[in-house]
């Protein structure tokens, strides 16, 4: 894949509702070879999953990065 391919490519899939992005995180890194070269953790890799699952579920809802750093902010401010 080109870099122009990749970078539309990238673009696109950061447009996505954060449920699509969520899922395609998740097929890609079920796609990815698990060992230890990576120094993965099988469990890592588990939670990710469940994770991913809560959003595309709507058990949870996702934050956007504002929402974030509003929290955060919040946290550091006491």
């Amino acid at each position: 894949m080109s870099a122009i391919a990749f970078d539309t490519f990238l673009h696109e899939a950061l447009s996505l509702p954060v449920e699509q992005r969520s899922r395609l995180a998740t097929v890609l890194i079920d796609s990815l070879e698990t060992n230890d070269d990576f120094g993965l953790d099988p469990a890592w890799t588990d939670e990710a999953l469940r994770r991913a699952e809560e959003l595309d579920n709507g058990t949870v809802k996702g934050l956007t990065l504002e929402e974030f750093r509003e929290q955060l902010e919040a946290k550091i401010a006491g």
